[in-house]
């Protein structure tokens, strides 16, 4: 150690610095600094090799074999900025100076740049001999990150397109449940207009009512038994005929109207939905729920 500050003190006493192209003897200066650094660094002692390359550059600012080894010195300490520039520096001063191009294509290589990566061993490639063992390892690296690219826009593709099939899974089974709660909804609203039929004594009406709730919903257990009792009183009832329509043809009529305008009424055709009860309302006048029905649907936006 004492020797190398020796070193240190002989170098920066010995010379005065001038400006533009550095002296034959500040050129020397910065290959010793230069040597000796480097033994450091194969060592392991990057912090002595660091100071010795900074001796060096202060000499020969423009060297770019001690720019690329001091840009190795600093991207194995940790710093990226400084290790860029000195990469950059070696190569702008000369851009065939292929050690640089390479270190430049890891380094992006390692912050997930793989473009620009590439970029750099493609230069690599360019300017060095073919038949360079370092050359070959440059389109290797090339070759992998591709190789790389393409597994890596698959595998996203394939995650995209179960992301896709899953999502339209979901918004199917989100359709079928709105279709299945709109059944059951309308299975009730069925089997109470048939409720207030029974209670009106309209039980051919009544049965067509509690038919079509569980139509749509088999599982109402109302409607079930409501239909099981509109049949036994339908039975007993000599004005209604096998198919559950009343003697009367004007009624049977203006029942059919009124079963068209209920069915509109549901499919969200109000002003149809109308007409049909107008046309029900002209055939039976007499008959109050057709127009209750009437006004309420009236009043509906």
């Amino acid at each position: 150690m004492t020797n190398l500050f020796l070193l240190i003190f002989f170098f920066s006493t010995s010379f005065v610095f001038a400006a533009g192209i550095p002296s034959p003897a500040e050129l020397r200066t910065a290959e010793r600094y230069h040597a000796v650094g480097y033994q450091y660094q194969a060592q392991g002692n990057l912090l002595q090799a660091r100071f010795l390359y900074q001796q060096a550059e202060a000499f020969a600012p423009d060297d770019p074999a001690l720019l690329n080894d001091l840009g190795v010195v600093y991207e194995s300490l940790g710093q990226a900025d400084e290790s860029l520039k000195h990469y950059l520096k070696a190569i702008a001063v000369d851009f065939k100076y292929l050690p640089a191009y390479m270190n430049l294509g890891h380094f992006y290589e390692a912050r997930g740049n793989v473009a620009t990566a590439t970029y750099y061993f493609s230069q690599r490639v360019k300017f060095g001999d073919p038949r360079d063992s370092r050359t070959l390892q440059a389109q290797a690296q090339i070759d992998r990150l591709n190789h790389s690219s393409l597994s890596l826009a698959q595998s996203n593709f394939e995650f995209d397109m179960r992301s896709l099939e899953s999502e339209m899974a979901l918004r199917d089974r989100e359709k079928d449940l709105e279709q299945e709660r709109q059944r059951v909804i309308r299975a009730e609203e069925d089997y109470l207009t048939g409720k207030k039929l029974f209670q009106a004594g309209r039980y051919d009406e009544a049965k067509l009512s509690f038919e079509v709730s569980l139509s749509e919903n088999k599982a109402h257990q109302g409607a079930q038994e409501m239909l099981e009792r509109v049949n036994t009183m339908i039975a007993l009832d000599p004005r209604v005929k096998d198919f559950g329509l009343h003697q009367d043809p004007a009624r049977d009529m203006a029942m059919i109207e009124y079963n068209k305008g209920s069915r509109l009424m549901r499919s969200g055709n109000r002003d149809e939905a109308l007409e049909a009860f107008d046309r029900a309302q002209e055939l039976a006048p007499a008959d109050p729920y057709i127009r209750a029905v009437r006004a309420e649907a009236a009043r509906q936006p």
